[in-house]
């Protein structure tokens, strides 16, 4: 591997990965299901949004999982919904990590930044999980726009996690059958508006898409499937993508959403 290939995954852990059985004692099962499928995959940076429970007890569950792992956490606390979001990273792998965490507005649940330096990359890089309102659209815009202001700068951006939008005009399913207050919090396919179109207008690569790989990753719920978790990249990071998978769940333990990884190969953009 060059050193400047890394690998990089989103999950969306579904209420921390921890279910509460019936006799009210908390079970991490999917948790621990999440954390074996992540470490076999050899990464160097994850990015993880709905860490429930995460931080209570002096962060028991965030070390429980930093233990299984390997990894280093970097924390941006939610202000709603306890929905904290959480980059991971390979110790050693970066150096002169530097946290710009915002857990305020415009950011429904917050948003991970961190900034770091990689050998063989003159520029510093940066890094950012997103989990973004899952019911206001104009929310999701407001989140959107936030979010360029990195891109406008010409840095060198690697974003994932949860946009909540449909990933383009195309990819929309049909949610006729859906009672209408909830087909709302989706907002109008193909919306300028959108995060994705709006990343799209901005340059920014959408790496699945850049791949050829539209395979939806959420939404089987409601019988209206939708790409919502992706991986988006600055232009300058546009040739970078080797490869892209989402991986199966066909039986939804492990979460709502498909876990997604991504090897970006960051030598064509030194």
């Amino acid at each position: 591997m060059t050193p400047t290939m890394i690998r990089i995954s989103a999950i969306n852990h579904l209420d921390g990965g921890i279910e509460t059985r019936p006799d009210r004692v908390r079970s991490l099962d999917r948790l621990d299901a999440q954390l074996d499928l992540l470490a076999e995959l050899d990464l160097d940076v994850v990015l993880s949004t709905e860490g429930k429970g995460w931080l209570d007890d002096d962060n028991q569950l965030l070390g429980y999982a930093a233990h299984r792992l390997g990894m280093n956490p970097f924390v941006a606390p939610a202000p709603r919904h306890d929905c904290n979001v959480v980059i991971w990273l390979r110790p050693g792998r970066f150096r002169d990590v530097r946290e710009h965490h915002i857990v305020r507005e415009p950011f429904w649940h917050g948003q991970a930044r961190v900034e770091v330096s990689l050998d063989g990359l003159r520029e510093r890089l940066w890094l950012v999980a997103a989990h973004f309102s899952p019911f206001v659209p104009p929310i999701r815009t407001a989140e959107a726009y936030a979010t360029l202001e990195l891109a406008a700068d010409g840095l060198l951006v690697i974003g994932g996690g949860d946009f909540q939008d449909d990933a383009n005009a195309e990819e929309a399913p049909d949610r006729s059958h859906m009672d209408p207050a909830r087909r709302l919090r989706y907002g109008t396919p193909g919306d300028p508006q959108s995060p994705a179109e709006l990343f799209r207008s901005a340059g920014m690569v959408d790496v699945a898409a850049a791949l050829d790989d539209r395979q939806p990753t959420a939404g089987f719920v409601d019988r209206a499937p939708l790409r919502c978790d992706r991986f988006h990249l600055s232009s300058r990071l546009a040739h970078t993508p080797r490869a892209y998978r989402a991986h199966p769940d066909p039986d939804g333990k492990l979460s709502d959403h498909l876990i997604i990884d991504a090897e970006l190969d960051l030598t064509a953009a030194i």
